[in-house]
């Protein structure tokens, strides 16, 4: 039996877009070896902004926090190991992780008072389509 997944469900069954951003962190890094603190600060600040973005369109807010925060903490943990692996230890360059950190509460802040219009909008075209779908055809309103 053969389970076809719709492409747009691919990455959330992944774990949204953290896998992918790791991706690309880590090949360049392996490349790029003395650039491995900057690319990773750079791949972690845009997980730190598209990860509260994504939890916006989240059905279940508080689910998709806990989603969202466990992934930034696994993000964090992955790609300051990778750099500290690939630099032979960052020290002092272990700073540039400060600006993800700065800028993911605010984005989840933001997210949280963004979230009930999401939602609002979300159940009421559900609710638009389920009447439009119950009304027999060839009946008007």
């Amino acid at each position: 039996m053969v389970i076809i997944i719709p492409a747009r469900n691919r990455l959330r069954l992944l774990g949204g877009t953290g896998p992918a951003l790791f991706l690309v962190f880590l090949i360049p890094s392996l490349v790029l070896r003395g650039l491995a603190p900057l690319l990773g600060m750079l791949v972690l600040t845009a997980y730190s902004c598209t990860a509260p973005a994504d939890l916006v369109k989240a059905p279940r807010f508080w689910l998709g926090l806990l989603w969202c925060i466990g992934g930034w903490v696994a993000m964090f943990f992955a790609i300051t190991a990778c750099c500290d692996l690939l630099t032979g230890g960052m020290k002092e360059g272990g700073m540039v992780f400060l600006m993800p950190m700065m800028v993911f509460p605010p984005a989840v802040l933001i997210a949280m008072l963004c979230w009930p219009a999401a939602d609002a909008r979300r159940r009421a075209a559900e609710k638009s389509a389920s009447e439009a779908s119950a009304q027999p055809p060839g009946s008007t309103p």
